[in-house]
């Protein structure tokens, strides 16, 4: 129950901010075709890379899956598709779910639903050009399903990269061999040297000399 009541509240914010921009956001002539819209990976992999968007392709499938019955509940616009509110909810609640993350950029502020855009979850992986032509983006078309997960899977990506990046460093500077197996004692001072730096937000990369 307490869940449930969560998702309500939650659900009823979204509503709210969504009240507000409803010109903007629903009048039919600022709906465009969507097929004039590129395709979301294409514009990812342009700035984040070939590797990441193969990454995310493997998997959009199956979040789409996880998110449709999140968006189902959600206000659309012509095209079905959410806005940035309602888009930052539904990966938002995808990611704790699944991984138990709260995402910079994605996580709720203050009580309510802002209507940021979840471009903010890239962080400083971007542009602030890039960031600000997606905010644009997102704000005049919203993203249907299929882009939100395309959104999720490649901020799943990027998460699962920078994990991989800092535990190798931490292999660096304690002299372990990526290639080989580390014993129990080996493994839990790697892992507590990266634990600690995560927590206190320090880059291991940054300290390899």
């Amino acid at each position: 129950m307490p869940g449930s009541r969560l998702v309500i509240l939650a659900l009823v914010a979204i509503n709210a901010v969504e009240a507000a921009a409803a010109g903007a956001f629903l009048e039919p002539e600022k709906i465009p075709d969507p097929l004039q819209l590129p395709a979301l990976l294409d514009e990812f992999e342009a700035v984040l890379g070939s590797e990441l968007r193969q990454s995310a392709t493997s998997r959009v499938e199956h979040i789409a899956a996880a998110l449709s019955g999140t968006v189902a509940s959600l206000p659309k616009n012509q095209r079905g598709a959410v806005s940035a509110a309602s888009a930052r909810y539904a990966v938002h609640r995808y990611f704790v779910q699944r991984h138990g993350w709260q995402i910079k950029g994605l996580a709720l502020q203050g009580e309510a639903w802002s209507a940021n855009s979840p471009a903010l979850a890239f962080g400083g992986s971007v542009s602030g050009e890039f960031r600000d032509l997606f905010a644009e983006r997102v704000g005049t078309h919203g993203l249907d399903l299929h882009e939100l997960a395309v959104l999720a899977a490649t901020l799943e990506g990027m998460i699962h990269d920078e994990f991989v990046a800092s535990v190798k460093s931490a292999y660096r500077l304690f002299r372990k061999p990526l290639e080989k197996n580390l014993n129990q004692s080996e493994a839990k001072q790697v892992l507590d040297f990266y634990m600690f730096n995560y927590y206190f937000g320090i880059n291991i990369t940054s300290l390899l000399p």
